[in-house]
């Protein structure tokens, strides 16, 4: 039988380590960002793969566009996943110039 306190113990652990990335200090998470990226970027496993996932950053989280950039201008094919009416799929990336 399911616990029916699951889902309120998920959403307390969720917001609890949301609350913790977000008092991490802005420039120590500029610097890990940009540390993972040149980390991701020098994977050989990347060299030719395409198509390649990623994600658009929302408040606090890692922001890998610099890969998603570099990966752009290798000519990989890029795309995200959207929620659409509970569904999960694939978009291209359409910003990446802007």
């Amino acid at each position: 039988m399911p616990d029916p306190t699951l889902p309120e113990r998920k959403a307390r652990l969720r917001a609890e380590a949301l609350a913790r990335r977000d008092a991490l200090d802005p420039a120590w998470r500029e610097d890990a960002s940009r540390c993972a990226s040149e980390y991701a970027l020098a994977l050989p496993e990347l060299d030719d793969a395409d198509p390649v996932s990623g994600f658009w950053p929302i408040r606090s989280e890692i922001d890998i566009r610099p890969v998603l950039v570099a990966l752009h201008a290798r000519g990989r094919r890029l795309g995200e996943p959207v929620r659409d009416r509970g569904v999960v799929r694939a978009q291209d990336f359409e910003h990446l110039g802007a």
